[in-house]
């Protein structure tokens, strides 16, 4: 986003960027006018007209891309119809979502692998080493299987060096020679030092790498479509054709609009294996194979959106097993999932979950938040493959951009944090200044363009 405001020989310009991956620190005074404004320019939240709720789609097999935007909008219709509730489309949500759906995507996936890691080190840091080895299991277990919809490495290879060491120092190098494996398998290039680590510890990885790496390499050659990217390991490949040790190795092919395809491929000592991909339609990740595995997907992939959504309530809806649809409310405030509301597909799933959207708006109280006596521990059975909407909005965001021209008889930096303001989630802002001249006393007269994008 670019604003551009001329009076004279004095310019102002703000610069915006969509992606965090280029965050930049924002001068405190720009930051101090930006949150004046806004207390200005707020509006109350009484005034309102209802609760908002984020609309994602619906988890329906088989939907198109196109039914399923169909889907999606029959929900708006039918919340904003109901009483107490206003439906926030998807449009608006990529807007308030943008440079962070990388955020929800390892949230979602690697959340609780992530958890059960920062648990296993607190307990091997404490020298709890028996009871560090199988919850850092559980870590193990959880980042690999993550890596289907976040395929980052790194969190897995630190809790399989912590597994390793706690094996070692309990006395089992069986167990710490499989762990320390795995990681050289995953990154060739990972050493020890002597200054974090102990003698000991550094010495027996050192030759579990040696054992590793003498091994003859295996050669996989990786057939995509050309403008595709891939990623082994968690790490980019400009290569299709990689040579890698012996082992598992995670391979994701991203072939951009949501589309990918990820497989885990065994290799042994010297192997030379063709993978051919077949690029499928955009899914998050594959969904689980019981109803307690699907509900916990469900679970961490909504409660890792409602984190950057930036509304207070997200309508859950989909098909559950044995034909049935079910819907639930997710509070982003709390973290706490409403009751949820079903019934039978008869053959038209969207048309059950409509009918169940007036009974869901009911749980909603006049704060706009979860009744008390509508809230469950209970998350419904989804599979989280089955809303290309979501995953479009998640793995292939696309800015919308908008320009708008304002003249404002105000000073020009209440017009600048203004226009900051009128970026809403476009990302963070850095601020240049260029003036050869005083601005002097009283308003000014700024006019110029804002540049706004992505735009809710």
């Amino acid at each position: 986003m670019c604003l551009r405001a001329e009076r004279g020989r004095e310019t102002l310009t703000v610069l915006a960027s969509s992606h965090l991956h280029h965050r930049r620190s924002m001068p405190l005074l720009f930051a101090l006018l930006m949150a004046s404004v806004g207390l200005l320019l707020a509006a109350p939240a009484w005034a309102a007209k209802g609760a908002e709720v984020a609309v994602v789609g619906a988890h329906i097999e088989g939907q198109s891309d196109a039914q399923a935007i169909a889907n999606a909008e029959a929900l708006i219709e039918a919340l904003d119809r109901s009483v107490g509730v206003v439906a926030v489309p998807p449009g608006k949500l990529r807007g308030r979502l943008s440079g962070r759906e990388s955020l929800v995507v390892e949230g979602a996936f690697l959340g609780n692998g992530r958890e059960r890691l920062d648990e296993g080190r607190l307990l091997y840091d404490r020298a709890d080493l028996a009871g560090a080895v199988p919850v850092l299991d559980e870590a193990v277990e959880a980042l690999t299987a993550g890596l289907a919809g976040a395929p980052d490495t790194k969190d897995l290879v630190d809790a399989l060096l912590l597994l390793g060491l706690s094996h070692l120092f309990s006395g089992d190098p069986a167990g710490a020679t499989s762990a320390f494996e795995r990681v050289v398998i995953l990154d060739p290039t990972r050493e020890l030092d002597p200054v974090n680590f102990p003698p000991k510890a550094v010495q027996f990885f050192t030759d579990v790498r040696r054992q590793v790496l003498d091994a003859k390499l295996a050669a996989l050659f990786v057939e995509m479509p050309g403008d595709a990217q891939l990623f082994v390991d968690g790490k980019e490949s400009l290569s299709t054709s990689v040579m890698l040790p012996p082992g598992p190795h995670y391979v994701l092919v991203d072939g951009g609009g949501g589309q990918r395809a990820f497989e885990v491929v065994t290799l042994e000592e010297g192997d030379r294996r063709r993978l051919r991909v077949q690029l499928e339609r955009a899914a998050l990740a594959q969904a689980g194979s019981t109803d307690g595995a699907r509900s916990e997907q469900t679970g961490r992939l909504y409660g890792s959106l409602g984190q950057h959504a930036g509304t207070g309530l997200i309508l859950v809806a989909g098909e559950t097993a044995g034909g049935s649809v079910a819907m639930q409310l997710y509070e982003t405030r709390t973290g706490n999932y409403s009751k949820a509301v079903t019934a039978q597909g008869f053959g038209d799933p969207m048309g059950s979950l409509l009918d169940l959207v007036p009974v869901l708006a009911g749980y909603v109280s006049e704060q706009g938040t979860l009744r008390a006596d509508r809230v469950s521990p209970r998350v419904v059975a989804l599979d989280v493959s089955s809303n290309p909407l979501l995953a479009s909005m998640l793995l292939d965001p696309e800015p919308i951009v908008e320009t708008v021209t304002v003249t404002k008889d105000t000073p020009w930096f209440v017009w600048a944090g203004v226009a900051a303001l009128a970026a809403g989630g476009a990302g963070t802002a850095a601020v240049l200044l260029t003036r050869d001249t005083d601005p002097g006393d009283g308003p000014q007269t700024v006019s110029g363009v804002i540049v706004v994008g992505p735009m809710p």
